[in-house]
């Protein structure tokens, strides 16, 4: 969702972007950064969003060989209005 107007926007790439963002904001209000993430799981509705993660996933993880670990996997009970969600790991000083 977007933290400023609390909505969850229709279009996938803005759900993307948003989850990106909210995941690098959850990590730096602990404390972190991003490369203390360690392990990303991304529910999905449906895997033509992969597409769309792999894009931003490259952009947010642009080194291959420090990248964290990725598991996505198709959630057919998100909230209707989820196209995807995740969950992270991640290890702050």
């Amino acid at each position: 969702m977007d933290p400023k107007t609390g909505k969850i926007p229709e279009d996938l790439r803005e759900q993307v972007r948003l989850m990106f963002d909210n995941l690098s904001r959850i990590v730096r209000a602990a404390g972190g950064a991003l490369n203390d993430i360690a392990k990303v799981t991304v529910y999905v509705r449906d895997t033509s969003a992969r597409n769309i993660i792999n894009q931003k996933w490259v952009e947010i993880f642009p080194d291959e060989a420090s990248r964290p670990a990725r598991h996505m996997q198709v959630n057919l009970n998100l909230p209707p209005q989820l196209s995807i969600q995740c969950d992270f790991i991640a290890y702050t000083p």
